[in-house]
């Protein structure tokens, strides 16, 4: 056999760059160095598919859960029997409801919004008005929530004590009819103007720009003021009745004399200020204080929780 002393020329070259690059003892150190990096990529990857896992899994649920809620709500609207009709719109919050715990905190207010709808329909007051404020604790300005909850207000009994929700019809009223995002967007707008007209009036010498920059300015000052005042009256709910016809009370006690001649309804809106055992007490729209028995009362966002 020609070793490389006995190769002639270029083929002896050949030969020794061969012997370098394909070395045995050459491979098996860079075999050594590679394989604790590819084990350590396909163990990254193993633990990011396992932590993904669940969140997906629980995503795809969540949707399944969802879309089967639409379609029994759907069977729900078809019925005329009247107790088959109630029994499948309570399907349908059922599965709504069973999406929106399979995603925790990542329930949209399309969906808390659609549970309180079939809620609703089902002749549940209480489950739907605390669900349309579950929506709203995430979008404040959620247009179905909104309307639903005042939909609800209305079929109240009148001597309910109701959040006061004021809305001016007139041409000068719109900006109580405007939502919070609206008056925010007026001030993002407005503000740009003011910036760009004042910057230009400096850079150019202009007088009349800078005296155009003026409404802007007083236009961002008046919204702002506007917002200020708006969410200072936004009626605050942190609880809902839930049961029907709640007997409140003067103290935390069945024995104490009724605070009101009639039971409250399912769906009347509080904030409890203090809780106790069996006993919550709270403060209704108009400012009253009771007393309620703490199974007959949900909060909007259950302690401990910041999102539905």
């Amino acid at each position: 056999m020609q070793t490389p002393e006995t190769l002639p020329g270029e083929r002896r070259a050949h030969w020794c760059r061969l012997s370098r690059t394909h070395s045995p003892a050459r491979d098996a150190s860079r075999m050594r160095v590679r394989q604790p990096s590819a084990l350590l990529l396909i163990a990254l990857s193993a633990a990011l598919l396992i932590g993904a896992g669940p969140s997906v899994a629980a995503g795809q649920s969540a949707a399944a859960l969802g879309e089967r809620g639409v379609e029994t709500y759907q069977v729900a609207q078809q019925s005329n029997d009247g107790a088959a009709r109630r029994a499948a719109f309570l399907r349908a919050a059922r599965l709504f409801q069973q999406a929106a715990a399979a995603a925790p905190g990542r329930a949209s207010p399309a969906l808390l919004t659609n549970t309180g709808t079939a809620f609703l329909q089902a002749g549940e007051t209480g489950e739907a008005m605390l669900y349309f404020h579950r929506a709203l604790a995430l979008d404040p300005d959620h247009e179905r929530a909104l309307r639903a909850v005042a939909e609800v207000r209305a079929t109240l009994p009148v001597s309910v004590p109701v959040p006061r929700t004021v809305r001016n019809d007139s041409l000068f009223g719109w900006h109580e009819r405007a939502t919070n995002s609206d008056r925010k967007t007026v001030m993002l707008v407005s503000f740009a103007l003011f910036c760009a007209a004042f910057t230009a009036s400096l850079m150019l010498g202009s007088a009349a720009l800078r005296w155009l920059s003026l409404p802007p300015a007083l236009t961002f000052t008046a919204t702002a003021l506007a917002l200020i005042v708006a969410l200072r009256a936004d009626p605050v709910v942190d609880a809902v009745v839930t049961a029907p016809e709640v007997v409140a009370r003067t103290a935390d006690s069945f024995n104490s004399a009724p605070r009101y001649s009639a039971p409250l309804p399912a769906g009347t809106e509080v904030v409890v200020i203090e809780e106790r055992a069996r006993w919550r007490r709270v403060r209704l729209a108009n400012d009253d204080i009771a007393w309620l028995p703490a199974r007959s009362v949900r909060r909007v966002l259950e302690p401990g929780r910041s999102s539905p």
